[in-house]
């Protein structure tokens, strides 16, 4: 039985790798921030004149406060130590071999804790973040407290599988792991769909007050280690 359920887990793992890729990579690699040429064309539109200057933000001024949230934001969904890297880790497991069920289940409960860790880090940073300054946009409170809410749930989410496995891993129960595994694709993916909510919730609670703005912000990505910034800055 062990033998199924290891070879189940480097089945799970491997689809994982497709799956994970497919929504986390849809939301972490995009580019939130609109590039000069879009900034100028939608300026140039009638309908639109002055649409990036709202926020109570200086259309002139660098706001501050929104590149640290949105550094914030990175932070949690993208490169080293993300929760994006963490749910990635996952499709790592397919190239590893389990000789018994608690190291399988080992594997998958400090990967989940993984995934907890980095949200609770995410979520600390987000309220470590302070609204109340000059240069504010409006709305960015309100977007940083629902962007820690969401990442508390994921972190509760991950937390709770990690302790399941855990309480396997103890026991060493090859069948109760096979029939708790089962679920692993479907749990992991629900977790990368949560953060991909979470992202987009935020993306639409936060817009990049001004074209000077979204410069600072693609400056601070492309000079984060491990962070090249996103395609469309060069368009």
């Amino acid at each position: 039985m062990l033998g199924e359920a290891t070879g189940e887990l480097t089945r799970l793992a491997g689809e994982l790798a497709g799956e994970v890729n497919r929504v986390v990579g849809g939301v972490f690699d995009a580019a939130p921030v609109p590039n000069q040429v879009t900034m100028d064309a939608i300026r140039g539109l009638p309908a639109c004149a002055g649409l990036m200057d709202a926020g109570g933000v200086d259309p002139e001024v660098v706001s501050i406060p929104a590149v640290q949230l949105w550094e914030v934001f990175d932070q949690a969904t993208r490169g080293a130590g993300s929760v994006a890297e963490a749910l990635g880790g996952f499709s790592d497991l397919a190239d590893r071999q389990f000789t018994e069920a608690g190291a399988a289940a080992t594997a998958v409960a400090d990967q989940f804790d993984a995934v907890a860790q980095a949200a609770g880090r995410a979520v600390q940073q987000t309220r470590a973040w302070e609204s109340d300054r000059a240069n504010t946009p409006d709305g960015y409170a309100e977007a940083a407290d629902q962007l820690a809410g969401d990442l508390e749930q994921v972190a509760a989410r991950a937390g709770d599988q990690a302790t399941t496995y855990r309480s396997i891993a103890a026991g060493g129960d090859a069948d109760r792991f096979g029939e708790v595994s089962s679920g692993l694709a479907d749990e992991v993916t629900g977790l990368a769909d949560e953060v991909q909510r979470a992202s987009a919730r935020f993306q639409r609670m936060a817009p990049v007050p001004n074209h000077a703005t979204a410069e600072a912000i693609d400056h601070a990505r492309d000079t984060r280690p491990g962070d090249h910034g996103h395609d469309e800055s060069d368009a």
